[in-house]
């Protein structure tokens, strides 16, 4: 038969901080080089571009500090290029004639506009979103009345009635939420959302 050795108790923990601390090290030196090797795919100028629409600024970047620190090459002209390139397009974006149509697809305003257009863009922006608002809780309220109606035409009433019963609840809940955001732009102000960034 085997004889199996039983390690005494003060080589097991010893063992166990090596082999512990040993796989650490791998798994991060693996981490690190994936990092490496995703920053130098990167398209620098399109990343570079979208900071800047987006309203961030390279020397704050999580990304451009993650890349920097793993040692992978970031082509900085690159970077430069696209971000110069953004925040043209950001001067074009902001320009008051686009503040409507901009907020009636619905989307947040993301403060992204430089202080000298804001105001003007956010004129617009803020009737266009309040056009989308009231829109959407129009058809909100539409779709109740329809689930309500669904629900006492089934045969099988029961179930259908609990299920539109939810989807109405959800309805309201969300209609309450535009209304509160409706009743903000109303006050004035624009979203500023958790982007506190400046170009």
């Amino acid at each position: 038969m085997w004889q199996v050795a039983l390690m005494p108790q003060q080589l097991i923990r010893p063992t166990l901080l090596v082999v512990l601390t040993l796989f650490s090290f791998l798994m991060s030196s693996c981490s690190s080089n994936q990092v490496k090797q995703q920053c130098e795919k990167t398209n620098w100028f399109a990343y570079g571009r979208s900071l800047a629409m987006s309203g961030h600024r390279i020397s704050s970047d999580p990304v451009v500090r993650q890349c920097a620190a793993s040692g992978a090459e970031i082509n900085e002209v690159a970077v430069g290029r696209g971000f110069r390139s953004g925040r043209e397009s950001v001067l074009v974006y902001c320009q008051r004639a686009n503040g409507y149509p901009v907020g009636a697809t619905g989307r947040k305003y993301k403060g992204i506009c430089p202080k000298s257009l804001e105001a003007a863009f956010l004129v617009g922006f803020n009737r266009g979103r309040s056009a989308y608002l009231n829109a959407s809780i129009a058809n909100n309220e539409d779709e109740m009345i329809e689930a309500q109606k669904a629900a006492y035409r089934s045969p099988s009433a029961e179930g259908i009635l609990l299920e539109q019963k939810i989807k109405q609840e959800f309805l309201r809940r969300k209609n309450r939420e535009l209304r509160v955001e409706l009743t903000a732009l109303d006050g004035g102000g624009g979203d500023d959302d958790d982007d506190d960034s400046v170009l």
